[in-house]
This record gives structure tokens, sequence and C-alpha cells, in this order.
């Protein structure tokens, strides 16, 4: 293993502040300060870690941010550490992903990176008409196909009303692996999966996963959400494969939180990532 998340490494934090993603995909609008309300619960003191503070994006072309954010990722791992992300929107994974992939492609091209995403919502939208928090997994599978590498997304509680009959063809014509958040006994089954085929593991946690009650604060509500204990559950079986070598947590919204209960929930599995 060249470069996976390990606490033995030092983990470099990396805020990413952008509601441009989560506008355009008509969204609810405020993860921009999502870094910010994580770290406000981050035991920073006590964790190994590097903090090198926010890539900001204020502008409606998001595009130079989103280039800043995959070239500190990459260098990062060209250092030898280990990245962890706050979001910030969705939109971010295709920058984290393409980071590390082109830091596989450069010092270990035969590596297999796979992508588990724990999220009600594919993120398979076209793009052709521009990038936003709805689009990063299917601007992943053009730019593995561009690249010539396999493309292995796993999608883990997909929520059967928030995701479109078009959504669902792209998924099964690229042969995304997905269940549904009401037969999440599979889950495992498919985290076995990634691990037994994949190198390395970009891991992503879209807050929209859980349950209201538990995270209020998010982009779009989950219809039917997730436990809190389930999804540490999952976590767990991914972190003990060693594989992880990017991961990130998406759609905190403290616009719409109520005693910043998704905020502490994020920070919690930020550390429970690192723990």
């Amino acid at each position: 293993m060249l470069n996976t998340l390990d606490t033995a490494k030092r983990i470099s934090l990396i805020g990413f502040k952008c509601d441009e993603g989560v506008r355009r995909n008509k969204g609810r609008v405020g993860a921009f300060d999502g870094p910010d309300f994580i770290r406000k619960y981050l035991n920073l003191k006590d964790l190994n870690l590097i903090d090198l503070g926010d890539v900001i994006s204020e502008e409606e072309n998001f595009t130079p941010a989103h280039k800043c954010l995959q070239a500190k990722v990459f260098q990062e791992l060209q250092k030898g550490n280990s990245p962890i992300i706050l979001g910030g929107g969705h939109d971010m994974s295709f920058s984290n992903f393409a980071a590390a992939a082109k830091y596989l492609m450069k010092y270990e091209p035969k590596a297999i990176l796979g992508a588990i995403n724990i999220d009600p919502h594919f993120d398979l939208r076209d793009f052709d008409k521009g990038a936003n928090s709805g689009t990063s997994f299917n601007e992943i599978a053009k730019f593995c196909e561009k690249n010539n590498l396999a493309y292995h997304y796993y999608c883990l509680g997909v929520n059967k009303q928030s995701n479109s009959e078009e959504l669902y063809a792209i998924a099964d014509d690229l042969g995304v692996h997905y269940c549904f958040d009401q037969e999440m006994e599979k889950a495992s089954d498919l985290i076995k999966q990634c691990i037994a085929t994949c190198d390395y593991i970009y891991l992503t946690l879209d807050m929209d996963a859980f349950k209201s009650d538990f995270a209020p604060g998010v982009s779009a509500q989950a219809k039917i959400g997730l436990e809190i204990e389930l999804v540490k559950d999952l976590i767990s079986e991914i972190k003990a494969s060693n594989k992880i070598i990017v991961a990130d947590i998406a759609e905190l919204n403290p616009r719409f939180d109520i005693d910043e209960r998704t905020a502490k929930l994020a920070a919690q599995f930020i550390e429970f990532i690192l723990s």
C-alpha cells in the first residue's frame, strides 16, 4: 500500500467551501459554511492532523476552486499525508477522486481505485450543461473512460423515490453497484466486493443519508434515512480493509440545522473515520 488513510500518517484536513454545485442542482444552499461548523466540534488537538484551511468558491464559476482542491489533495498524497475533506457540496467528489486517481496513475499505475458513496442519491446526472452536486459520479465515469481506468462505483443507501428512471438507466449502463436504503443488509456484501476488487478506496459520506431526526441540516433531506450505528458499522468494515486513500463528508448545511446536531454528527464521523 502506498498511502492509505491511517492515523499513523499525518492527516491533512481540507475544507471545501462552495454552494454553487448545490445551487445548480436546485438544492438548499448553505453547505458553504459546512467546514466551519464541522471544525467547531472537532477535537483538533487530540487528532494527528494538519489543518490546511479552506478552498473557497464564492463565484458562479466554481471550476478554479475545484482545480485548486484537486491540486491540494494530490499534493498531500505526494507528501505521504492522508487527506480528509470537509464539504461543501457533493460536487467535490469528482475533484477528490480525480486527485487520488492521478496520484495512483503516476506512482502505482496498475492499482485499481474504487469509490464508495453512502448516499440516497446516485449523483449520476448528465453534466453536458455544467457540473453540479448531482453529477460527480457521472464525471468520474467519464474521467475513468478517458484515462482507460476501470469504473468501480458502489452507492449504499439509495432511495427509490429520490432518483429518476433516467438515473437508474445510467447506473445500470455504467455497472454501478448499489443497494436501497430499505435493504441495507446487502451493503456489507457490496463492501466486501469492493474491497476484494479494488486496491484503494475513495470514501464519501453524504450527510443526506441519515434520518432527518439525526441530520436536519443537509442540502436534501432523506425520505427514509439511515441509522447512525448502521453507518458506523459500514465505515468500520471499510476502514478495516486499510484501503481508504481519500475520504470526505459532504452536504452539511448549517443554515437548516437544529441545535447544530448535524454539525456535531459530521464531526463525530470525521473522528470516527480517523479513530
